[in-house]
């Protein structure tokens, strides 16, 4: 009909043609646009979804426990509310491993307390241990009885150590030359998913007694928590400083200080000629 307009005219029909290519072009450009956005994607969301599943914390405390070392020996003392007969004595001797007994029944390791720590982390994309610290309660030395075994050897050990008498302990290791030089931030501690890291601690006195906790700084991705070990939940790690032995209730010698045997009571004679006639022959 007169009027009308018809893509079937001969201009029509181009322009139609034309506009065709154009449509189908910018569609594969579309797919194509598509198909690259989303592989780009699936790694960033397969992350998303694994942070969104992982539960727990960012590292977990495999185990932590005090030890005896031969760098130190396993003298410890108790609190004075705390006293031995000989059947409590007996007991000791007759333990597979007497130092362990001795800190279960709530003795503190003197001079310097050594820990060893398994932890493992527990993220997909790793984690890295930036820092540690100690919270601490302290207070007088203990002067109950004292347990003298004394060192039989050295150990050599790569450690965080710290020193409960400063303001603000900071965890030290050996440097090249030999004397304690900062752990952290020039050296970290990386952990892939579910690697393990067995870690000594030492947390050492002089002046006080003390409860302790270390407390791990962990980074995943732009996250950090702390990692306190042992938990609230669980009991403290404890050190006490060395004192005059006469200043103890009670004395018991054992290990090297007493022919590498069992703990005897340490007599008077010993007290005024350092030589237990009990740990001779």
């Amino acid at each position: 009909m007169a009027g009308e307009h018809s893509d079937e005219s001969p201009g029509g029909g181009i322009r139609s043609w034309l506009k065709k290519p154009v449509v189908w072009l910018g569609g594969i450009v579309v797919a194509a646009l598509g198909i690259a956005i989303t592989n780009a994607l699936v790694p960033w969301f397969g992350g998303l979804i694994d942070r969104a599943t992982e539960r727990g914390d960012v590292v977990t405390v495999v185990d932590a426990q005090p030890y005896r070392s031969d760098e130190v020996g396993g003298t410890v003392a108790f609190p004075p509310d705390r006293s031995f007969d000989e059947a409590d004595l007996a007991q000791i001797n007759a333990s597979d491993d007497r130092f362990a007994y001795l800190v279960d029944a709530g003795a503190s390791p003197v001079g310097r307390a050594f820990v060893r720590i398994l932890l493992e982390g527990n993220r997909s994309d790793g984690v890295r241990i930036v820092d540690a610290g100690i919270d601490r309660d302290c207070a007088e030395p203990l002067d109950g009885s004292l347990f003298v075994e004394p060192p039989g050897g050295a150990e050599e050990s790569i450690r965080l150590d710290f020193d409960l008498d400063a303001d603000d302990p900071v965890a030290t290791t050996e440097g090249g030359d030999g004397q304690p030089a900062q752990f952290f931030p020039a050296q970290t501690i990386s952990l892939a998913e579910d690697e393990q890291v067995p870690l000594i601690v030492t947390a050492a006195t002089t002046e006080q007694s003390c409860e302790f906790r270390v407390r791990f700084t962990v980074l995943h991705g732009d996250d950090e928590t702390s990692v306190l070990v042992p938990d609230a939940a669980e009991p403290p790690f404890r050190v006490t400083a060395q004192i005059d032995e006469r200043a103890y209730d009670s004395v018991f010698l054992g290990g090297v200080a007493c022919g590498g045997g069992d703990f005897v009571r340490a007599s008077d004679e010993y007290f005024a000629t350092g030589i237990e006639p009990a740990c001779q022959g």
